[in-house]
């Protein structure tokens, strides 16, 4: 499973959304973002919730939708066993 910091970048760069734009939105310093996305800086989870909310305007499930539902098919037994 990819890191959250990893996750929000790729999201950030698949829609052309700018750090600048993101901390913009959310209030924060530009090289903040740019710290969290590379791990220098840890990103509490009050930090992810803020920057999901107001800098990219989603929720912060959208992050974890598909790898639930990777791994609820690899962990998923049957209820009648």
């Amino acid at each position: 499973m990819k890191k959250v910091c990893q996750m929000m970048r790729d999201y950030r760069e698949q829609r052309g959304i700018t750090q600048t734009h993101v901390a913009r939105q959310a209030g924060i310093n530009p090289k903040r973002i740019s710290q969290l996305e590379t791990g220098l800086v840890r990103l509490t989870a009050d930090e992810f919730l803020h920057i999901c909310l107001n800098g990219f305007g989603v929720t912060p499930q959208i992050f974890f939708d598909d790898q639930l539902s990777k791994n609820e098919t690899h962990t998923a037994t049957d209820p009648t066993e």
